[in-house]
């Protein structure tokens, strides 16, 4: 097709010129017209010469014209439909060559008869354009090929001439974007594959963690609610303490009203015998009157002589019972001198005891709005451990959530690492550029190696209730976890991908891998509580505080 296009190119600037259809229709007709003539003029001398001589009649020179004109129609009809079918066969052919070419079929077998007119020059250049059209179909088919081959150095061979210049420029640059594009894709793929290592390598790390972690927990949860059994039973101890002194002080109370209805009967006492001392001293004063009666009436029965004797006798009996009244006087008031004097002693003895028994009472007052403030701190201690409980069990159930996110991260990114893996693989098969090739040397040493996770079994996890475990001891595993997984787990730093320059020998380029790094975030201690604010003390506690002068110690730092 070429060296057509070439002999035609060379004949042009040679100036070689061609004859033009019209002039050959312009002689066609002229030559018809001509021989028509001829033989019409022919004939007609013909039917002259005969009728000058005689030969032929008026009829029959009539019916010689008439066949005469019949055959020159005949003759011209033959020349004209021989002409038509040699001029109009090639352009025929060139419409259904048009045709051919408009259904995209460029593997025409119409033969088309190149001469030198105007139809002759049209079917060459419709052939050339025919074969250009499928040169650059087939160049293109075979880039497509080779790019879907996955051979990205393919270029195209084929001359585009005019606008196909366009598409060689758009295919080229096609292919171009493509390469780079699977380059790009090859080196993230390395990337993607060693960063997806290290996002296993820590969704591992964090696994293992909140499984140690969970483990702390649950043994914190298990001393908490021994701290909180332990505040319940206060509580409720410090609930019977304050029943039992309110029941103390209200028999004391009673105690001490017994007491004072005791001093009060016992100055009544005391009064009632200086009353009965002053009856006393009466009775001396009449036993010391009768006496001296007794001791007149004698006197005066002596004087009598034998007349007075019987009075004598009843003056005897009457100083004698006097002396015996007497006698009888001083012994009662020597017993209502000592009742009075027990009295004296036993109204200060009971004055000192409702002195005391008062001061009892004011204690267990005190004593009480103690116990009533142990209580209430119990109570809000309790309130308080089951709150932390309950904060821990949300907390136990925050890192179970935070192990299960950690362990589907870690799946994800081993499938992610084993997607970049194949994807790598895919695009090794791939040739790139004229002169480089990407070289992925994937070796045993260069895989990802996975921590050994030592597993945390669920006798582990169980906390020991019966053992008294400090908050430190429970959580000391969990602090020194993260320096055991990075002494155990240090990541491995995969070989990448090398581009080698095959023509011009250059050193292999090797690029530096992908690290992620991890932010280091300090971990909360477990032990450490939510600051409160400072609780106001009751209005109770400060009341005991003014009575009893002492500051009273806050317990709930002990439960």
């Amino acid at each position: 097709m070429g060296r057509e296009k070439n002999t035609i190119e060379n004949s042009a600037k040679a100036g070689v010129k061609r004859k033009r259809l019209t002039n050959k229709i312009a002689l066609f007709i002229m030559s018809s017209m001509a021989l028509s003539a001829a033989i019409m003029i022919g004939l007609a001398y013909i039917i002259l010469n005969g009728l000058t001589k005689g030969n032929f009649t008026m009829n029959q020179s009539l019916v010689l014209m008439i066949a005469a004109g019949v055959l020159v129609c005949v003759f011209a009809t033959l020349i004209v439909s021989g002409f038509i079918r040699r001029v109009l066969k090639p352009i025929l052919d060139i419409a259904q060559e048009v045709q051919l070419l408009y259904k995209g079929d460029f593997s025409s077998n119409v033969e088309i008869h190149a001469d030198d007119t105007e139809v002759g020059e049209m079917a060459e250049h419709i052939e050339l354009m025919r074969s250009s059209f499928k040169e650059v179909i087939e160049d293109i088919t075979h880039c497509c090929k080779e790019l879907a081959q996955g051979n990205f150095t393919v270029e195209t061979t084929a001359e585009y001439a005019g606008e196909l210049g366009k598409v060689k420029e758009a295919l080229s640059n096609t292919i171009s974007t493509l390469r780079e594009l699977v380059s790009q894709v090859g080196s993230s793929a390395e990337k993607v594959a060693v960063g997806s290592g290290q996002v296993s390598l820590g969704a591992q790390s964090v696994s293992q963690g909140t499984m140690q972690q969970a483990s702390a927990i649950q043994q914190l949860s298990a001393s908490i609610l021994e701290v909180s059994e332990s505040v319940k039973n206060t509580a409720s101890g410090a609930t019977i303490a304050e029943q039992l002194t309110n029941k103390v002080g209200q028999e004391m109370n009673i105690s001490d009203q017994n007491m004072k209805e005791m001093i009060v009967a016992m100055q009544e006492i005391s009064s009632s015998s200086t009353e009965i001392g002053k009856i006393i001293k009466a009775i001396e004063d009449i036993a010391f009157q009768t006496n001296i009666l007794a001791l007149n009436a004698a006197v005066e029965a002596a004087r009598a002589g034998t007349a007075g004797k019987g009075f004598a006798v009843v003056a005897d009996e009457v100083r004698n019972l006097a002396t015996k009244s007497a006698e009888a006087a001083k012994d009662t008031t020597s017993l209502i001198e000592h009742s009075i004097s027990a009295v004296e002693n036993g109204t200060t003895i009971a004055n000192t005891t409702a002195a005391s028994l008062q001061g009892v009472i004011e204690g267990a007052k005190d004593l009480i709005v103690q116990i009533d403030l142990i209580a209430k701190g119990a109570k809000e201690e309790a309130a308080a451990v089951r709150e932390i409980t309950e904060g821990i069990d949300q907390v136990s159930a925050v890192i179970q959530t935070n192990s299960a996110t950690a362990e589907e991260s870690a799946a994800t990114s081993e499938e992610l690492s084993e997607q970049a893996n194949m994807l790598r693989e895919m695009v090794s098969k791939f040739r790139l550029a004229k002169s480089t090739k990407v070289v992925s040397e994937r070796t045993k040493e260069s895989a990802i190696i996975k921590p050994k996770m030592s597993p945390v079994t669920m006798e582990e996890k169980k906390p020991a209730v019966t053992e008294n475990r400090s908050v430190r001891q429970a959580i000391s595993p969990v602090k020194e976890a993260p320096k055991q997984i990075a002494a155990e787990n240090k990541p491995i730093v995969q070989q990448s991908l090398k581009i080698e320059e095959e023509p011009p020998q250059e050193k292999p380029v090797q690029r530096t891998p992908f690290i992620a790094k991890k932010e280091e975030k300090p971990k909360p201690s477990a032990t450490a509580r939510p600051e409160k604010p400072p609780a106001r003390k009751p209005k109770e506690e400060e009341r005991a505080a003014t009575l009893t002068g002492k500051t009273i110690n806050d317990y709930s730092d002990k439960y």
